[in-house]
């Protein structure tokens, strides 16, 4: 069982167990955790990572940037066990030392079933870093991009889920959890559209009449 979980979604925390969060200091340290921990396959050579972070600084004052970042995650993290891996000149995260939010989640949208989506929509409690000023162009970039990604595939899994419960027969339950993708993405067609066909297949056609109205000013 991992020691530490990450919260990414609506925000960073770290926590050890169930009821000791470990404070990040920097935005920087919370940045690089997160980008690593997003990346999981892939290892990132030192440079790499530095260039990103510290686009503005020379060399070597980007490296002694990542030097003292590096010894703030291994101090905080230090359990026994080795979260932040270095590999040569690469670094990685283990996944064995961690559980991170977003991992669970994308495993969980892919199963699938109803149980995994209502998982899932659970755990989706806010845009990916939500707050954090990341700051570094590509960094922020790489940011608003994965945002987009999970934002999409959290529609996704609202979209799912309220159709399972309402084959299910639980129009109720089926109708919040399309009411709660409408405000999610209230651009998305496809979200009004089924809101207005679980109203009227639950006889709410005042109800339904109202979300078209709503989707036509929109």
């Amino acid at each position: 069982m991992a020691d530490f979980s990450l919260s990414l979604f609506g925000g960073f925390r770290l926590m050890r167990g169930a009821n000791q969060e470990i404070p990040i200091p920097s935005k920087k340290g919370q940045t690089l955790l997160a980008y690593l921990a997003l990346n999981l396959k892939q290892q990132h050579t030192r440079d790499k990572l530095t260039g990103l972070l510290w686009p503005d600084r020379g060399e070597k004052q980007a490296r002694h940037s990542m030097r003292q970042e590096l010894l703030v995650l291994n101090k905080v993290l230090n359990n026994g066990s080795q979260v932040v891996l270095t590999l040569s000149d690469r670094l990685a995260v283990d996944p064995k030392a961690i559980n991170v939010d977003v991992w669970t989640f994308e495993r969980l949208g892919k199963e699938g079933t109803e149980e995994a989506l209502e998982q899932a929509a659970v755990l989706y409690v806010g845009d990916l870093l939500e707050g954090l000023n990341i700051g570094a162009s590509e960094l922020e970039q790489w940011c608003t991009s994965e945002r987009l990604r999970l934002k999409d595939l959290a529609c996704s899994v609202l979209e799912r889920l309220a159709k399972a419960r309402a084959d299910s027969g639980a129009m109720e339950p089926a109708i919040e959890v399309a009411q709660k993708l409408a405000i999610l993405d209230p651009l998305r067609e496809r979200a009004h559209r089924l809101l207005m066909g679980l109203y009227h297949r639950a006889g709410r056609r005042s109800d339904a009449l109202r979300q078209y109205q709503i989707c036509v000013n929109i």
